[in-house]
C-alpha cells in the first residue's frame, strides 16, 4: 500500500533496531486534506476534528500565546471545551448499532458490547472532567 504524504513526513524513531509509531505533530497532519486523513484513520468525523485542531495547533504558539491579547487568547482557550465535547461526542458515537456493527466487523475479538460500553463512557468521562478540572479556575 502506497504511503500517504502525512506517513512520508513523519520520522519515526528507532532504538536498538525497533522502530516505534510516533504521533505526527499538528503542523503535519495540518498540512494535510482531510481526506486524506480520513483514508488514514478510517473515520471522517475523527479526520475533521482532528485535522480543525492540528490547525488551531499549528497556528497558536507559545509565542502566540504571550503576544496575543488578552481577548483573542482567551477566545482560543474558550474553544478548547468544544473540541474535547466534540471528541466526546466521537467517542461515544462508537455505542451506535451501525458503528457497532462496523466494530464487529472489523475486529471481532475487541471484547463484548458491554466492556465497550463501559470503556467509551470511561474515555469520555475521563475527557470531561479534563476539561472541567481546567476550565474551573
Amino acid at each position: 500500500m502506497p504511503q500517504s504524504s502525512l506517513q512520508r513526513t513523519v520520522t519515526l524513531p528507532s532504538v536498538f533496531g525497533v522502530t516505534y509509531a510516533t504521533f505526527p505533530k499538528p503542523q503535519q497532519i495540518a498540512s494535510v486534506d482531510t481526506y486524506e486523513l480520513a483514508t488514514l484513520i478510517r473515520h471522517g468525523p475523527k479526520a475533521e476534528t482532528l485535522g480543525s485542531v492540528a490547525r488551531a495547533f499549528k497556528t497558536i504558539d507559545e509565542h502566540w500565546l504571550r503576544t496575543a491579547s488578552y481577548q483573542e487568547v482567551e477566545r482560543w482557550q474558550a474553544l478548547m471545551p468544544l473540541y474535547a465535547l466534540r471528541w466526546c461526542a466521537i467517542i461515544l458515537g462508537e455505542l451506535l448499532p451501525e458503528r457497532w456493527q462496523h466494530r464487529m466487523q472489523s475486529n471481532p475479538d475487541m471484547g463484548s458490547w458491554d466492556q465497550v460500553r463501559r470503556e467509551q463512557i470511561n474515555k469520555a468521562r475521563t475527557l470531561i472532567s479534563r476539561v472541567t478540572s481546567c476550565t474551573a479556575g
